[in-house]
Formats: structure tokens, C-alpha cells, sequence
């Protein structure tokens, strides 16, 4: 009687590596993407809260308005997220300027304008 012969399924340690390496970088690239359209829609929620209106609604209320976007990279533990953060502008004459609670200014900025002073 023949025996049975045994199937090598065994994989390659480097073909191994390869493919966890792989499924590694498509899981890191779909975590920063949620986080970026995550940190997008709040920050457009934020602006819309500061504004009273949505994008493209008016109403009699005048608060300021949406002036573009700003980019911004951030860096959370996973890595670098390349961000739009959204800008107001013309805000009438005693109201608070707008300033995002989600981010916090640039330390840049920040530093730039202590410097005028």
C-alpha cells in the first residue's frame, strides 16, 4: 500500500513578510484616511456652528464668511495626515473670531504673531 503523501504548505518566511508587510501599509493608509475625512467633516461641522449656515445658505444673521482652506499636516501616532483646514473670514466688528476647538493654532503662527507685537 502506498502512503499518502504529505502537501508542503509551509510558506516562504520572506513571502510571509511581504505580504503582512502589505496589509500592514492598506490598513495604516485606510486609518489615516478615515481620520483625515473624520477630522474634515468636523472641523466643516465647527465652522458651520461659528457661521449659523451650512455651506451656501444665507441668512439675515451676518457672521463672517468661509474663505477657503488652509492645508495642515497633522501628526497622530500613525503617522502624518495631510488636512484642509476650512478659514473664516470677514467677521463684523465685536465678535470673537472664529478658532477651531478641534485644533489648536499652528505653533508656527502662533509665534509669528507674538513677534508684531
Amino acid at each position: 500500500m502506498a502512503s499518502p503523501s504529505r502537501r508542503q504548505t509551509a510558506v516562504k518566511p520572506d513571502e510571509g513578510m511581504e505580504a503582512c508587510e502589505g496589509v500592514q501599509d492598506h490598513l495604516e493608509t485606510l486609518a489615516r484616511r478615515g481620520g483625515r475625512e473624520m477630522l474634515s467633516s468636523a472641523l466643516n461641522e465647527e465652522v458651520e456652528a461659528y457661521l449659523g449656515r451650512g455651506c451656501y445658505e444665507r441668512t439675515d444673521a451676518y457672521r463672517g464668511y468661509r474663505n477657503g482652506t488652509t492645508p495642515r499636516r497633522l501628526t497622530p501616532g500613525t503617522g502624518t495626515v495631510d488636512l484642509y483646514v476650512p478659514r473664516v473670514r470677514d467677521v463684523p466688528v465685536g465678535q470673537e473670531s472664529f478658532a477651531s476647538t478641534i485644533l489648536r493654532k499652528h505653533p508656527l503662527a502662533a509665534t509669528r504673531s507674538t513677534r508684531r507685537s
